[in-house]
């Protein structure tokens, strides 16, 4: 950023200029910089972990008294929000392939029972119904979407975290290439525990 003196021959000027140059004002004086275009990249991995900080600051304000406060010594300890430690702690367990914990230092939970999903197709996308029988300590559900075979249940397959219900719940996959999808479901507990991944789910994306 320099800061300029006449900008193209005014006493100011704003906007860009032959998509390279940015002409602004900071703090009452004219400026330039290079005009640069935020990328927003789509890796399996980058979509994996936006779906978990998505899924993590939805669930803060829904946790009960006891959870939030297992995170203020973490947040002492390291002069942040507790807020921010409970986010910190379990994006560094999502990198790891092990689901969130909704409280610090809490026993193991138990999962509910497998994750039932049907999936309906559309144009560039899905959508897919799932519901899970006993709840249990569950917490969320991940959703694996393949194209072609079905899912695994690895780190990359992950499409979408919802927080998980007895009831079905719809989920709409967007967006999708044309072809057949194949998608599971794989609940977690509050405690950060896995539970079954669910039967295999097909659409024919058109």
């Amino acid at each position: 950023m320099a800061v300029v003196s006449g900008p193209l021959m005014s006493l100011g000027a704003s906007g860009q200029v032959g998509g390279a140059i940015v002409f602004s004002s900071w703090k009452g004086r004219p400026v330039v910089r290079q005009l640069v275009t935020p990328s927003n990249p789509k890796s399996p991995k980058q979509s994996s972990n936006r779906a978990m900080m998505r899924f993590l600051a939805q669930r803060w304000a829904t946790l009960s008294g006891t959870n939030q406060a297992s995170w203020n010594g973490l947040a002492r300890s390291t002069n942040i929000a507790p807020v921010n430690a409970y986010t910190s702690y379990n994006m560094r367990r999502w990198t790891q392939f092990t689901p969130p914990t909704a409280e610090l230092n809490h026993a193991a939970g138990t999962p509910a029972t497998t994750a039932v999903t049907t999936a309906t197709a559309g144009v560039g996308q899905a959508s897919l119904s799932i519901a899970l029988g006993t709840l249990n300590d569950n917490w969320g559900v991940a959703v694996f979407a393949k194209l072609g075979s079905a899912p695994t249940g690895i780190f990359t397959e992950i499409a979408y975290i919802l927080l998980g219900t007895a009831t079905p719940a719809l989920v709409v996959i967007t967006p999708l290439t044309a072809g057949t999808w194949h998608f599971k479901a794989r609940p977690f507990t509050l405690y950060g525990d896995w539970g079954t991944l669910g039967a295999d789910a097909t659409a024919v994306v058109t």
